[in-house]
């Protein structure tokens, strides 16, 4: 190997680095999903649909080195490798199974000089086989391993109808790498900067519900999982409608006034994570593109629930303008900006959304789980999933256990929905007269309160 096919890494996949660095050992960058497939299933063609895939995309081809302590990546050529399969019948139980998927999700991949990625084959029985897929997030995003089970599905359909797949049109991630070093020496980036920079022009306080060193803590976390009322979710759906707002924006501003409420701060700052792909290149591109944005907002308790929303959507738009400038340049830049060498981060909660959907591959039924790592490096992390075939809305709340208890993440879920639903019904009430206690907890606040009355 010379240094002639050695590349640079983008500056998303420098904070995934980075995070290993902090984390080493961890299954804390791993992404996970496991698509599960009702029918009968062709498995010599499906095995060759993802050969295929591999094979025309060097994303998956990427390996990692380093040099003197600089990362360096490079694209190895295709080498079809055999699949590891495993039958239902090879496990005492079902539970044995879970057991197992939970070991191999959470065992960590070497990071240097070898493939990032893991598939598995289970079958369930004659009509059910599920695949299981493990890949470092520094080839890969949410996105990409969207685009990954679409391309499959696509050559696994023309391999049915006996013809031979065209080579998948997707494009070189080594492209993009190119495409970011111009955007380096772009005015564009210059201005993303100042953006930046302008809006911490003063540091606020790191932005958490709890006070603590976050690298002196297990990153080890839990997954709650809470699905949301039909009735409330289809009312959401329809003031977001009306009111021209996303679904994102939505919950960016609930979150907001819920650490407000809890903390009492106003000068807030959330986590929030973006696709990063503004061209139709890049959003056909297999490849970690991911940025992450230090999303600032005040609180001001005296607006109207209805006005902060609206207020938050705006400068949601105005963030995406600006997402492509590094998180981790940003923390460089406020570091000397402000003389703060200890400067770790801007926030302790982060937030995603995203949308899933079921697919048919030839009369065979799709479904695309992602599955938890069993690590988070923030304080806890909100993803908001939306099940599109199955009409439903679902909280994942990733969270640090060394930091929160079941109950109180259990809590804080009860909370956001209490004001999701001042949001929703009551838009021109304050933020200050919004209280956490729901009426149902009121009800039985008072209950308890008469009966400890009556028995004294």
């Amino acid at each position: 190997m010379t240094n002639t096919n050695r590349f640079p890494l983008t500056q998303a996949q420098q904070r995934i680095w980075y995070t290993e660095l902090l984390y080493p050992n961890t299954s804390v960058s791993l992404l996970l999903a496991t698509t599960k497939m009702k029918g009968k299933i062709n498995m010599d063609a499906f095995k060759r649909s993802i050969h295929m895939l591999i094979r025309d995309n060097d994303s998956f081809r990427t390996r990692i080195t380093a040099e003197n302590g600089i990362p360096q990546q490079y694209v190895v050529p295709f080498e079809e490798t055999e699949i590891q399969c495993l039958d239902i019948s090879d496990f005492e139980s079902p539970a044995q199974l879970e057991e197992w998927l939970e070991q191999f999700r959470q065992t960590p991949m070497e990071l240097f000089d070898s493939p990032l990625y893991q598939f598995v084959f289970i079958n369930i029985d004659e009509n059910e086989y599920w695949f299981t897929m493990k890949v470092h997030h520094i080839i890969s995003d949410g996105i990409s391993m969207g685009i990954f089970v679409e391309k499959i599905t696509e050559n696994y359909l023309s391999l049915l109808k006996g013809e031979e797949p065209q080579p998948t049109e997707l494009y070189s991630y080594i492209d993009y790498i190119e495409t970011e070093q111009s955007y380096e020496q772009s005015e564009r980036y210059q201005k993303d900067r100042a953006y930046w920079l302008d809006k911490f022009s003063y540091l606020p306080e790191i932005t958490g519900l709890k006070a603590y060193n976050p690298l002196t803590l297990s990153t080890e976390a839990k997954r709650a999982e809470f699905t949301v009322d039909t009735v409330l979710y289809n009312d959401l759906k329809v003031f977001c409608k009306e009111n021209n707002i996303g679904l994102f924006s939505f919950f960016m501003a609930l979150m907001y006034i819920y650490i407000h409420k809890v903390t009492n701060q106003q000068d807030i700052v959330i986590g929030a994570s973006y696709a990063n792909r503004t061209t139709k290149k890049e959003k056909n591109t297999m490849g970690m593109f991911v940025s992450t944005v230090a999303a600032r907002e005040n609180v001001d308790p005296e607006l109207g629930l209805l006005g902060f929303i609206q207020r938050v959507s705006k400068e949601q738009i105005s963030m995406l303008r600006h997402q492509r400038y590094p998180y981790n340049q940003l923390i460089q830049d406020l570091r000397a900006l402000h003389h703060s060498t200890d400067l770790q981060r801007l926030f302790g909660i982060s937030m995603e959304y995203r949308q899933l959907d079921r697919e048919d591959m030839g009369g065979v039924e799709i479904q695309t789980d992602y599955n938890f790592n069993g690590e988070e490096v923030n304080d806890m992390l909100l993803r908001i999933v939306e099940l599109l075939d199955e009409h439903r809305l679902v909280f994942n709340v990733d969270y640090r256990t060394h930091l929160f208890e079941e109950t109180e993440i259990a809590g804080l879920i009860q909370h956001l929905l209490t004001i999701a639903k001042y949001m929703i019904y009551t838009p021109h009430q304050k933020i200050s007269d919004l209280s956490l206690i729901s009426e149902e907890e009121k009800h039985t606040i008072l209950t308890l309160f008469n009966d400890t009355a009556a028995e004294y």
